[in-house]
């Protein structure tokens, strides 16, 4: 299955990721410029976005069977830019 992975560098996302790929999963991950890389195996496929303002999103999602929304933002504007982002994600409610 073709699965789209927000917030894949993180603690969960990185080891959801891993798990997806052991069991032969093609796996997107969205990660933003600053992202640590070398979190997740190497046959990830890899697309430069924000989802605070959606670049890199329509093409993170082009050919995703499943999406697994994990991204959240653990800073003060928290709230304001993880509920703008989960309306982006396209099914997500």
């Amino acid at each position: 299955m073709r699965v789209l992975v927000t917030g894949a560098t993180g603690f969960i996302g990185r080891r959801l990721t891993r798990r997806l790929m052991a069991h032969d999963h093609e796996v997107t991950a969205i990660v933003r410029s600053t992202s640590c890389l070398g979190v997740l195996p190497r046959k990830v496929r890899l697309v430069q976005g924000d989802l605070a303002d959606g670049k890199g999103l329509a093409e993170a999602v082009r050919d995703a069977e499943c999406v697994l929304h994990l991204a959240g933002v653990v800073k003060a504007r928290a709230r304001r830019v993880s509920t703008g982002s989960t309306r982006r994600v396209p099914g997500a409610r």
